[in-house]
């Protein structure tokens, strides 16, 4: 069994940066340091994400709307923003 260990810090500036620590660990876990190269995270988060379980799928989208990558699933889009938001947190 593997266990790891993610860190994310609250910032006296980042309290206009709602999810910040949240962020700041699924970067490290998913290996963000480039969001030019959207193509390669995009990728490696759904590597990463179904290698964990395949059920994960619907944490996709979520993800990829809290690490500010294009969201191409259009049923998500649509959901109003509060919607959006509670399924980060749940």
């Amino acid at each position: 069994m593997s266990v790891s260990s993610l860190e994310g810090r609250c910032l006296h500036y980042g309290g206009a940066m709602p999810y910040l620590p949240i962020v700041q660990m699924l970067k490290f876990y998913f290996e963000v340091k480039d969001v030019g190269r959207e193509v390669l995270v995009r990728k490696n988060l759904r590597e990463r994400v179904l290698g964990l379980d395949e059920n994960l799928k619907h944490c996709l989208s979520p993800f990829q709307d809290l690490l500010s990558l294009k969201v191409e699933d259009e049923a998500y889009l649509a959901l109003d923003p509060q919607i959006r938001s509670q399924l980060l947190c749940s």
